[in-house]
């Protein structure tokens, strides 16, 4: 039946062992617990506690206590509300949903994801895999895809507090009610994500991540998006209404400062929307793979190299199966493939590509509406993730594309 089995309130220093779809409640002193395979309720309110959760979908109370925390196959949820654990995910998308306490959380197969909800009265802090707010402090592994902050505040200042720190592959997504504060914030995610919604965007974006997601619907001085970023970047929706870099009422401005830095649209959008806003990105190569008029706006677009002296190639830079030159590598060059241009809509006022610098060459190919029988796609995601079996290597198929 449905057991509840409960180590002492009060000093028990003891073991529980696999008793199926139980509710365990852990108390203070030494507690060892090895749940069973079915779907358990685990209470941590104190003490000292080692506890495997077994297979199945567990739900987690964290509230007080110190120890290790694992998880085993299955979407688990955990709710921490005090303590100092540490968390190590299973197999499976586990969901944590923090309140208070000093967790750290690792991931594991799956999707692992953290969230936490606050009405912000004081700066959010980033540190070398740590996230701070008042007496919350998380630390997360490189396997914990994302952190997701929703702060309710009118205003929401980030700042990291040290000038040499990085999240490695940990991503973060902050969604605002208000203006996100940048100004002394440079977000070091070299492998992570890093995910922006607010009513207005205070400051530029300075950062070194692998993907990005900005959607900015303020107004007036708090419109644009300003984004410098220190090697190659991908633009990805996040599963966002109008994900990607959009901003409704400004500019967008992006900047890849490394040579050979490639820009991919890997999935949702850039646009200005119908602001009659500019758009001007500058990187030595593109790759705009998210579909048929993702690049939108009214105003001018710019595409430009940010090293001088380089060459851009328009047309003529894909393979018989219709790919672009730019998924080999770097070759010293902008390859604007059919697949690029095809991402630009029509509307635009003016669209410039290249600098004007007498170094700079420009070489103009084949640019034609044709059908490739054999088109070879990667096979992604709804985010444009390419999706990696246990070999690790990336899934490839053709079909029939315009």
């Amino acid at each position: 039946g449905n057991d509840i089995i409960e180590a002492d309130n009060g000093s028990f220093d003891g073991s529980v062992r696999r008793i199926n779809n139980v509710t365990y409640y852990l108390g203070d002193g030494y507690n060892k617990l090895f749940a069973s395979n079915g779907d358990e309720t685990i209470y941590a309110m104190g003490g000292q506690n080692d506890i495997y959760s077994g297979e199945g979908i567990d739900v987690v109370y964290a509230t007080d206590g110190t120890g290790n925390i694992s998880l085993g196959e299955g979407d688990d949820i955990v709710h921490i509300d005090g303590g100092d654990y540490k968390f190590y995910a299973g197999d499976g998308n586990d969901t944590f949903y923090v309140t208070a306490g000093t967790p750290y959380i690792s991931g594991e197969k799956g999707n692992d994801v953290v969230f936490m909800e606050i009405n912000s009265s004081m700066p959010l802090q980033l540190d070398e895999h740590k996230f701070k707010y008042g007496d919350v402090e998380i630390t997360l592994a490189d396997s914990t895809e994302f952190l997701n902050i929703n702060d309710l505040s009118t205003e929401t200042i980030i700042e990291n507090i040290v000038s040499d720190y990085s999240w490695g592959a940990a991503g973060l997504a902050v969604t605002s009610a208000g203006v996100i504060d940048l100004t002394n914030a440079e977000f070091i995610l070299p492998e992570g994500h890093l995910s922006l919604s607010a009513e207005g965007i205070k400051g530029d974006i300075q950062s070194q991540v692998m993907a990005l997601t900005v959607v900015n619907t303020g107004t007036d001085d708090l419109a644009d998006i300003s984004v410098f970023e220190k090697d190659a970047l991908e633009i990805a929706a996040n599963y966002l209404e109008n994900g990607g870099l959009y901003t409704a009422n400004g500019e967008i401005n992006l900047e890849l400062e490394q040579e050979n830095a490639l820009l991919t649209l890997r999935s949702g959008q850039i646009s200005t929307a119908a602001s009659g806003n500019d758009i001007h990105l500058v990187a030595d190569d593109v790759d705009f793979r998210a579909g048929s008029g993702t690049i939108s706006g009214t105003g001018n677009l710019t595409l430009q190299a940010k090293t001088d002296g380089s060459v851009y190639k328009i047309g003529a830079v894909e393979s018989n199966t219709g790919n672009d030159f730019s998924d080999a590598g770097p070759d010293g060059a902008m390859d604007m493939s059919m697949r690029d241009l095809e991402a630009i809509a029509d509307g635009f006022a003016l669209i410039t590509i290249g600098n004007d610098d007498p170094d700079t060459v420009m070489y103009i190919g084949d640019l034609k509406d044709r059908v490739f029988e054999n088109f070879n796609k990667i096979k992604a995601d709804d985010d444009g993730i390419p999706i990696r079996p246990y070999s690790g290597n990336i899934v490839t198929y053709t079909e029939e594309t315009s």
